[in-house]
């Protein structure tokens, strides 16, 4: 609005977001403005189905991976390390409270709401012995002489009346040294990242008014205003005692189709409006494409088939897994590199050892039995897996003999792989050792 000062000034007086297209940045405001004029924030957009739809799908399918540490072996492969602290940790009870699922799910729902998540490190001797999520509405993070920091209030949202983003409110500020960073999309800051939520205020905002204009519809009985005509002319007084009877016994849904009756040579006219000649449906459907596109998800994935949605169900997992691995890749880096749980131990010029943090994508074909079992046979034929690792992956114990690799996959050369095992194997039972070498440099040749 313009407000003219005592001089004669003419001063335009703006809200922190009201009339700019910037894309705010985490724990500066309750909400961002769009151009429906709807605040939009994590809490309205949540309200519209196809986004909860989208978090859920990205949050709950990332958490349900098993998250598992590996030991490089010093041959360019790595081992499953079962037995560190860390691992423990980060796959079974990141703290006393809850479960590692609660926790990575909550943590892919903040980097898709908030823009980032918040874990507390809760520290013994120097190590870290527990994670602790933090309400991402209360973090304002900032980067200040070089260093990123972070601002934890203690109330949920700031003052949208403040100045400043957190106004009086006390806050208390923390390091990477207390808190565990994991951003979300870096856009629009290099350390700092934002939700798709901000970035589509604005189409998020025209969803959220339509989603209200459903709402005031269909509580006044899915029917638009009318105009009641009387013949000559009434007070004010009247004209109000007329509209708040008329409204007191037709007005909502619970007063449907109740008869009408007027007095005086008084009519009543509608206002006639049909939600689809408005597009209202089209519309609808819409919007959650959109969605999709935001999220990077398949619009079949919403249940908004109905888009021309000529792909395939199979088509749309391969897209899906491909657009979950880069959400999957943030948070891995982020475990892997903070020093507080992985100390550095490379030395200069030596291979690197520290350990390596991974979702097993693998689980996500666990729910197709049929290409689940063809990529083991595959894999058995191929002779790059051998019966008890198939066993293990499906949870059976091993059998004997189990440990065998195919020599001579199915319709090709014999397996340089297995033959070294082989010959590694008749080296170490039998003892006559120079035939034994004999055969593996036989094989190698």
């Amino acid at each position: 609005m313009i407000l003219r000062t005592a001089t004669g000034a003419e001063l335009e007086i703006r809200d922190l977001f009201t009339g700019t297209d910037r894309i705010p940045r985490p724990g500066e405001a309750s909400g961002a403005w769009s151009y429906s004029g709807r605040v939009v924030n994590f809490d309205s957009a949540a309200g519209l189905p196809a986004v909860m739809a989208a978090i859920r799908l990205i949050a709950d399918t990332a958490a349900s991976l098993p998250l598992c540490v590996y030991l490089p072996n010093g041959e360019g492969g790595q081992v499953k390390a079962n037995d560190i602290p860390q691992a423990n940790l980060l796959s079974r009870e990141p703290n006393e409270q809850q479960s590692a699922f609660q926790v990575w799910s909550f943590v892919f729902s903040s980097m898709l709401g908030w823009g980032g998540a918040y874990l507390l490190k809760s520290k013994s001797a120097g190590k870290v012995v527990a994670l602790y999520p933090i309400d991402p509405s209360r973090v304002s993070p900032r980067v200040e002489n070089g260093e990123l920091v972070f601002y934890i209030r203690t109330v949920a949202n700031p003052s949208q009346e403040s100045a400043k983003p957190f106004g009086n409110i006390e806050q208390t500020r923390l390091t990477s040294k207390d808190i565990l960073y994991i951003p979300g999309q870096l856009l629009n800051d290099p350390y700092i990242g934002v939700t798709p939520i901000a970035v589509h205020r604005h189409a998020l905002g025209n969803a959220i008014a339509q989603q209200e204009f459903a709402g005031r519809y269909y509580s006044n009985d899915g029917s638009p205003g009318g105009i009641i005509s009387v013949p000559s002319a009434l007070t004010k007084e009247k004209r109000e005692e007329l509209r708040e009877a008329f409204e007191a016994r037709h007005r909502g849904a619970t007063a449907a189709h109740r008869v009408g009756i007027l007095t005086g040579g008084a009519t009543y006219d509608t206002v006639p409006i049909n939600l689809r000649d408005a597009a209202f449906i089209e519309s609808q459907k819409a919007h959650a494409q959109d969605v999709a596109r935001m999220f990077g998800i398949p619009a079949g994935m919403l249940d908004a088939s109905d888009f021309n949605h000529a792909s395939t169900p199979e088509q749309d997992m391969s897209r899906f897994r491909l657009r979950l691995t880069p959400w999957l890749r943030r948070v891995e880096s982020a475990l892997e590199t903070d020093t507080d749980l992985f100390p550095d131990v490379d030395m200069p010029g030596m291979p690197d050892v520290d350990p390596i943090v991974r979702f097993d994508a693998n689980e996500l074909v666990r729910a197709d039995l049929q290409q689940r079992f063809t990529a083991y046979t595959s894999a058995r034929q191929g002779g790059w897996m051998s019966a008890n690792e198939i066993r293990q992956a499906e949870n059976l114990p091993a059998v004997e003999g189990g440990d065998q690799i195919q020599v001579t996959p199915v319709g090709g050369a014999p397996n340089p792989d297995a033959v070294d095992a082989t010959a590694a194997a008749v080296i170490s039972e039998d003892s006559t050792t120079e035939v034994a070498v004999d055969m593996a440099n036989a094989y190698t040749d």
